[in-house]
């Protein structure tokens, strides 16, 4: 299954896609993505975060991303 799914090559000018679809639930970890970006940023690694959905935490994770920027 390995050779099936691997990263495809990427090129200098390229930047990270992270796209979430999903509830704002405990269980789903936004928090995670939402720290796995302010590395990226930490880094100056080009990035864009698509974040989709509501529920439970939303506003909680609103309030994370903002601490994190």
């Amino acid at each position: 299954m390995a050779e099936l799914f691997h990263p495809m090559p990427k090129k200098h000018h390229e930047r990270f896609e992270m796209f979430f679809y999903g509830t704002y639930i405990p269980l789903q970890g936004i928090e995670y993505l939402l720290e796995a970006c302010a590395l990226l940023e930490k880094q100056n690694l080009p990035f864009h975060c698509t974040l989709v959905g509501g529920g439970q935490t939303l506003q909680e994770m609103r309030a994370l991303a903002e601490t994190l920027r």
